[in-house]
């Protein structure tokens, strides 16, 4: 994948990278893109389970 088609799938899903920066490699995502219609993302890490919600103030809360 290029980096133009990188850019291009990522805009598409609400991600935005700094291009010609030291921050080239890291990402902006809209919260509610990231956590869909439900409001709620589970991550897999290290082979544990995180859920990011958020909450009915608006506020983002990560648990484990």
């Amino acid at each position: 994948m290029t980096k133009d088609s990188r850019t291009e799938v990522g805009a598409a899903e609400g991600v935005h990278c700094s291009e010609g920066s030291a921050e080239a490699a890291v990402r902006r995502v809209r919260s509610d893109k990231l956590l869909g219609p439900g409001g709620v993302l589970i991550i897999e890490h290290a082979g544990r389970e995180y859920r990011l919600r958020q909450t009915s103030t608006g506020k983002l809360i990560l648990t484990a």
